[in-house]
């Protein structure tokens, strides 16, 4: 299934599937839509990205990783 560029902030599930993917809370992905001022999913991720919040499969693995050994908060 191919998604649309953008959240559709009135859909629930479009929604759920954005911060499941990205590992992210729902009132992170509000807060970098008021950031951006987009529901564009490629802005939306580089502000995540720039955050520190968004970190790529490998990355994510290796975060978890050094979280679990104390070296990352």
């Amino acid at each position: 299934m191919k998604h649309s560029p953008y959240i559709d902030l009135s859909d629930s599930k479009d929604i759920y599937y954005w911060t499941q993917k990205w590992d992210i809370s729902q009132t992170e992905l509000y807060s970098a839509i008021l950031d951006t001022g987009s529901n564009n999913v490629d802005i939306l991720k580089e502000n995540l990205r720039n955050k520190g919040m968004f970190l790529f499969p490998m990355g994510k693995l290796m975060h978890d990783l050094l979280a679990k050994v104390k070296l990352v908060h």
